[in-house]
């Protein structure tokens, strides 16, 4: 808030010219995403849904600005991906929680 607020001022001052913040408004999600991850003792799957709203605003403002490359996304090469993903995150969670039992077997 204090950098958007600061942005604004500059830009009424006439110190910064052609700024729209609009432009930044994919910062938000960024934003998001880091305060998902930075409290993630109360859930487990906040780093994981943090970390998917940092990439996707990273991604969003890196195309506003013209700085991703370009190049086609195959939405037939997506999904398998996705899937993936989603089966790495249900393996490591089943193993988190099987080494959580394992650890209060030992205790008793």
């Amino acid at each position: 808030l204090i950098f958007v607020g600061c942005l604004l001022l500059l830009e009424q001052m006439d110190l910064v010219t052609s700024f729209d913040f609009w432009d930044l408004w994919p910062l938000l999600l960024v934003l998001i995403g880091l305060n998902l991850i930075s409290n993630s003792r109360r859930n487990r799957r906040q780093p994981f849904i943090g970390s998917v709203f940092v990439i996707l605003g990273s991604y969003l403002l890196l195309e506003h600005f013209d700085l991703m490359p370009n190049f086609y996304l195959d939405w037939e090469l997506v999904w398998p991906v996705l899937l993936i993903i989603l089966g790495l995150k249900l393996f490591l969670d089943s193993q988190a929680e099987k080494e959580k039992q394992d650890n209060r077997f030992e205790k008793r």
